[in-house]
């Protein structure tokens, strides 16, 4: 399980939000939530980059 959750963690650093099917996203307990907190750790990302 630790092997898939990190996969999956790394895919969706490569492809973004966008790039992960939407019913994945859908079927999640606290949806919203994860997406805030995606969205909020891209900007935080952005943050660094121009620094």
């Amino acid at each position: 399980m630790s092997r898939a959750m990190l996969t999956g963690a790394l895919v969706g650093a490569q492809v973004g939000l966008e790039g992960i099917p939407r019913r994945f996203i859908t079927g999640l307990r606290d949806a919203q939530r994860y997406l805030a907190l995606a969205a909020e750790l891209g900007q935080l990302a952005v943050r660094q980059e121009t620094l």
